[in-house]
């Protein structure tokens, strides 16, 4: 939840207050409605994954482009069927693998950061986000998304994307630029009890595919009726124009 600290007494953050109570339930009933309606964008991030199939997912999804990351997982996991499986795997058969994609060195930094990871969990991947973290070199929504969809937890999922969205959506609400943590407070608040890892999967898609940085597919949003950004749409249902976002990394 939003702490005093967060939303504090300063009248930004006192609107942002009232936009988050006032829109919350209509978000998260929009996402999750759209998230079902639509298959999710990355295998490894579907239901019933295990936690070593989405570390592998987001960790070549931090290497290359996502069209090429979803392939080489796919080659990876059919190989390799568990973390121990690449750990002890000889690296002429895991750069093969990626030999036609050009990420033989990527491939070899992969199963070296399995191997670091198994050491720091004593032949097991870490449970707890911090020595995962500090061992893997992923970035933290990365981490929160192998926590979700790999090991269930509810907890949100920030990314760059998802960031630009909720910049928008509460764009009148929010200081300029708004904070990395305060976006991620507002994450945080947003994410709904029930089925969480169906949220953060519809809003990560739709922050990617809908809710692009150029030309952003307003009328296509399950959310565009909540979102001060979208009252730039004009009445002839033109692009918008582009406008500043304030997304950190």
């Amino acid at each position: 939840m939003m702490t005093q600290s967060m939303v504090g007494s300063g009248e930004p953050f006192h609107t942002l207050r009232e936009a988050l109570e006032g829109r919350r339930q209509h978000i998260q009933e929009g996402i999750l409605l759209w998230a079902t309606n639509n298959l999710p964008r990355y295998p490894w991030r579907q239901s019933g994954r295990t936690p070593y199939e989405v570390l592998i997912g987001e960790a070549w999804l931090k290497q290359t482009s996502s069209s090429v990351a979803v392939r080489v997982y796919q080659r990876f996991v059919q190989k390799f069927l568990s973390v121990k499986a690449l750990s002890e795997a000889e690296e002429d058969n895991v750069t093969d693998i990626c030999h036609s994609f050009g990420l033989g060195r990527s491939a070899e930094y992969i199963k070296m950061m399995v191997q670091r990871l198994l050491k720091e969990g004593k032949g097991c991947l870490p449970s707890d986000s911090e020595s995962f973290a500090r061992t893997s070199g992923l970035e933290q929504h990365h981490i929160r998304a192998i926590f979700c969809f790999g090991y269930g937890m509810p907890i949100a999922i920030v990314d760059d994307n998802v960031a630009r969205m909720l910049s928008r959506l509460f764009k009148y609400a929010l200081p300029s630029p708004p904070a990395p943590g305060l976006l991620q407070a507002i994450g945080d608040n947003l994410l709904p009890f029930g089925n969480p890892q169906c949220y953060n999967c519809g809003l990560l898609d739709l922050a990617e595919l809908i809710c692009r940085d150029k030309r952003p597919l307003c009328p296509q949003c399950p959310v565009d009726g909540l979102c001060d950004y979208a009252e730039f749409l004009p009445e002839d249902n033109n692009p918008y124009p582009v406008m500043p976002d304030y997304v950190t990394a």
